[in-house]
């Protein structure tokens, strides 16, 4: 396996000339001993080598995570004095989701730490990083795999991701300076309960949380795993609780189905446990604080709205009424009925790629439809559809054998923990395919990107 480049390849914001080194039995196996316990979807397919981003595009990928993520923050403090009112300036009703989620902590508590841990979602397009999402919380998916797969190729274990990476940041050694930095502010030892539901109880995912705390406690942090069932007796044992903070590592809507409910994370609340990440972390990932941002509005420098005319696609939210496209206004619903193919809708709210309508990939009949639904429903956002570039990824055939290099349409993640890039989690199909929205609903493969030598 020897690709050569073309004109266009060594053009491409992703570099392939490290695939040459990719040694397909010595990856196979590599990876099968690191992510043998994990979630992960191996299926038919495997990727052998990281995706490696150009160096200047990976740096102005993390700046302009950390600076967009900053404004999100900004725009969801100037909402309101209390989550309730930052609630409902948003549009959402504070008092049935107050009701659904009494998690929040003191203000203090939510201002200062709803940004702590993200990881937006990122296209690379011929303009450069395009952010459609943001994901905040405790819960955002890949910090395992992305740990593991940067410690597996940036160990040396291959000669590919040794050849083109310049450095091999990973997301959970920044959880764990995250954790010291607060044990510190709060005086206590550092201490975590990582809280997390498995699949099912299987062991796999239960595996996952193990990799996780046992890493935490190798950087000093003294970190034990709670299932819903051993949280509850831990609570029904003991007065107080023996970890100050804790990771929730999954969102309240699967607390809600675990034979306690959401009354553990109440109780820990109310013992004085700081739960990571703060409810208003939600407010942050409500894609109509995006779309806020994307119209620019006063309070914001001019640096800000260049900053983020150039990284996020055009955002509104969906509603009767005019809006301006470029240059042109016009009634938003009759704009998005004669222009399918360039917009996406999706719901504010939405978790894991569902209640998203692209376009393009939709019939005319079922998008109209689809327009009226957001329209009604007044939680929905519209986003300028984005052709993302193509990237070169070997994939194993586990059925065959064999491997071939081929072209993908990645997603990235780049983790903003407490402030600072740490790593990168990607998601990609098997092949060309732009429209992979979620690991978990369009069957994507994980993989994650390095920032190249050049």
């Amino acid at each position: 396996m020897n690709p050569a480049l073309t004109e266009t390849e060594a053009a491409s914001p992703f570099t392939a000339a490290h695939l040459s080194l990719v040694d397909p039995d010595h990856e196979v196996s590599a990876l099968r001993r690191s992510l043998g316990e994990v979630p992960f979807t191996w299926d038919s397919h495997i990727p052998l080598a990281p995706i490696v981003l150009r160096r200047e595009l990976y740096r102005a990928m993390t700046d302009s995570a950390v600076r967009i993520l900053d404004l999100l923050d900004d725009a969801a403090r100037r909402l309101g004095r209390t989550p309730a009112e930052r609630l409902r300036a948003l549009g959402v009703d504070p008092e049935p989701y107050l009701a659904e989620n009494p998690f929040f902590l003191d203000d203090r508590g939510e201002s200062d730490l709803a940004a702590c841990l993200a990881r937006p979602d990122v296209l690379i397009t011929e303009q450069g990083p395009k952010f459609i999402e943001f994901n905040v919380s405790a819960s955002i998916g890949g910090m395992v795999q992305t740990h593991l797969l940067t410690g597996l190729w940036g160990a040396g274990a291959s000669a590919a991701a040794a050849a083109a990476a310049a450095a091999y940041p990973e997301p959970l050694s920044a959880v764990a300076a995250l954790l010291v930095r607060l044990s510190r502010d709060l005086g206590t030892d550092p201490t975590v309960a990582v809280l997390g539901i498995t699949e099912h109880y299987a062991r796999p995912s239960r595996a996952a949380f193990q990799i996780e705390a046992a890493h935490l406690r190798r950087n000093g942090v003294d970190a034990r795993v709670f299932d819903p069932d051993e949280l509850a007796t831990e609570l029904a044992r003991r007065r107080g609780f023996g970890w100050r903070t804790a990771l929730r590592r999954n969102g309240a809507f699967r607390w809600r189905s675990s034979p306690f409910g959401t009354r553990p994370l109440t109780e820990l609340i109310s013992r004085g446990c700081l739960l990571l990440a703060p409810q208003s972390s939600y407010i942050l990932a409500d894609k109509r604080l995006l779309a806020d941002l994307s119209a620019g509005p006063e309070w914001m420098s001019q640096a800000s709205q260049e900053l983020v005319a150039a990284r996020v696609p055009w955002t509104r939210r969906v509603a009767a009424g005019p809006v301006t496209y470029q240059d042109h206004d016009e009634d938003l619903p009759n704009l998005l009925a004669k222009a399918r193919t360039r917009f996406v809708l999706k719901r504010a709210t939405g978790r894991a790629g569902t209640e998203v309508c692209v376009g393009r990939a939709t019939a005319p009949a079922a998008w109209e439809a689809a327009i009226g639904q957001a329209v009604r429903a007044g939680d929905w956002v519209v986003q300028e559809y984005l052709q993302s570039c193509a990237a070169k990824v070997p994939l194993a055939d586990m059925r065959s054998g064999e491997v071939d290099v081929v072209s993908v349409t990645p997603v990235l993640g780049p983790f903003i923990i407490d402030g600072s890039p740490a790593g990168c989690y990607v998601r990609h199909t098997g092949g060309h395919d732009t429209h992979v929205i979620s690991a978990s609903t369009s069957q994507a493969l994980r993989n994650i990107a390095l920032e190249g030598r050049a």
